[in-house]
């Protein structure tokens, strides 16, 4: 509450007839209507982030070519249940998946919600202080006294100055605000895809397994035969066993990474419960076309990283102009004063001022000044890891295709000739049973790093699609999937 100095002989200069009297409350009846009308221009301020939101929408779609829909609400609307349903219902794929997610995740509406913040923050700052009132009473001393008040109504005039300033802060603040929201739909494409690419190849990874657990118990029973008949040894036998133990437990151990990958994708999805869905079972084959141009000029030219960062520094440059001005003028106001002195109406103007004299500003500009520049050099690395990541995520989707090519072209044929000539070479007891065996666990592991080549080529894939996007993707240090299998006879089986 602002404190006001009133100096009574000037008040009563400034006393006149009662036309003056009528004049002032005419006066005080305009003043109050000026108020109202700005109070009901402040209030017909939208709040609700629509343009906001159709901005992100607008670059969503151009990026990523998805479709995005938000209610403003706690609750989800009852045709997003329908439509999740009914997309669950079928075999789910890469592409229903995200549009599963993008409907029902609900950390994504928690990121939306950000555009309503921001949205707020801008009507805020275009607002002016309410005025402040104060009242004062003063008591007569005698019995038949008249009580005398005192009331005072002030402005902040210093808001006519500051508030452009402020809306430039927040106006930078939201662009700010829907570049990260943006970024985090294309992120939230991006990890449901490659969660899909997990959930597919764990699948296949665990049929693998399973068709060779079934192999081996037949093999096993076959050993048990021969060896009651006294045609194979007792180490034989117990080598048949042990393989076809140590199968089973490979297929539990692939069992239980296709039900985490699983899971992972539910989180995804937001799914509060597990859901039934069906997903295609088999990874496809490669894209038969890949991204033309230069990946680390366009990666640095769609970064919604750089934009945010952009953006952030236009706010600390507007908040460095705001400082400078409330350095010197922290506060001004400018009003009015009415006074009832033994039955009288004395009125006039009043100001209020903050003097500098403990405060001046200094510590607030430095502070602004470190923030401009660590967030310049934030920009500048960011640029490079951009950069960096482009030139990385390319050589990744390079090395995996030609990993995949590998294995289709070259290893799984051998092997599976290789395979051949041994069990034929084992029938015919010109091999050992530890060589077929030996060729057995090599054909269960080319089968299984094929699954896990063509698994990390569709992650390095989608970090090249995030990328262009505008996005830094999110997956492991050598740009695979963290997540591998443990083939039979093998420490791990990594590309």
């Amino acid at each position: 509450m602002a404190v006001h100095l009133r100096t009574r002989p000037t008040m009563r200069l400034m006393r006149k007839s009662r036309r003056r009297g009528l004049m002032t409350e005419v006066g005080w009846k305009t003043r109050c209507t000026l108020l109202g009308a700005l109070s009901l221009l402040a209030a017909c301020t939208s709040t609700v982030p629509e343009a906001e939101f159709a901005d992100v929408s607008d670059l969503v779609a151009d990026r990523t070519g998805e479709t995005i829909m938000w209610e403003p609400t706690t609750d989800i609307a009852p045709d997003v249940d329908a439509r999740v349903e009914t997309l669950l219902s079928e075999d789910l794929t890469a592409e229903n998946a995200v549009q599963i997610a993008l409907l029902n995740n609900p950390g994504l509406r928690a990121t939306y919600a950000d555009l309503g913040i921001g949205r707020a923050d801008l009507v805020q700052a275009g607002l002016m202080r309410n005025p402040v009132f104060d009242a004062v009473f003063r008591l007569p001393e005698g019995k038949d006294g008249q009580v005398n008040v005192d009331f005072g109504l002030m402005f902040g005039v210093l808001d006519t100055f500051t508030i452009p300033i402020k809306q430039r802060v927040a106006e930078s603040n939201l662009q700010t605000v829907k570049a990260r929201v943006a970024g985090a739909v294309i992120d939230l494409i991006a990890e449901t895809r490659r969660a899909v690419a997990q959930v597919q190849a764990a699948q296949q990874i665990a049929g693998l397994f399973a068709q060779a657990e079934h192999a081996t118990e037949v093999s096993a029973a076959a050993a048990e035969a021969l060896y009651d008949a006294g045609n194979i040894t007792r180490l034989a036998l117990d080598t048949e066993r042990y393989f076809h133990e140590e199968t089973k437990l490979s297929r539990r151990e692939a069992e239980a990474r296709r039900i985490e990958a699983r899971e992972n994708l539910n989180i995804l999805l937001g799914l509060r419960q597990g859901a039934a869905w069906r997903l295609s079972a088999r990874l496809p084959s490669p894209a038969t076309s890949g991204p033309t141009g230069d990946l680390q000029v366009v990666a640095v030219d769609a970064s919604l990283e750089l934009a945010a960062a952009r953006s952030e520094l236009l706010a600390l440059g507007a908040a460095g102009r705001l400082e400078n001005v409330e350095a010197w003028i922290q506060d001004f106001e400018v009003g009015g004063v009415a006074e009832r002195d033994d039955g009288e109406w004395e009125d006039g103007p009043a100001i209020a001022l903050a003097l500098p004299i403990f405060d001046w500003g200094m510590a607030r500009d430095a502070r602004i000044r470190a923030a401009v520049a660590q967030a310049q050099n934030r920009y500048r690395a960011l640029h490079v890891e951009v950069a960096t990541a482009a030139r990385l995520a390319s050589a990744r989707l390079d090395k995996a295709l030609h990993t995949v090519r590998f294995y289709q072209n070259a290893a799984l044929p051998l092997r599976l000739r290789m395979l051949d000539q041994t069990q034929r070479q084992y029938n015919a007891m010109q091999v050992g049973l530890f060589d077929l065996l030996a060729a057995k666990r090599a054909q269960i592991a080319v089968g299984q790093a094929y699954i896990v080549a063509l698994r990390d080529y569709w992650i390095a894939r989608y970090a090249v699609d995030q990328l262009l996007a505008g996005r830094l993707p999110s997956v492991g240090p050598d740009g695979t999937s963290p997540v591998t299998v443990t083939a039979i006879g093998t420490e791990g089986v990594r590309h």
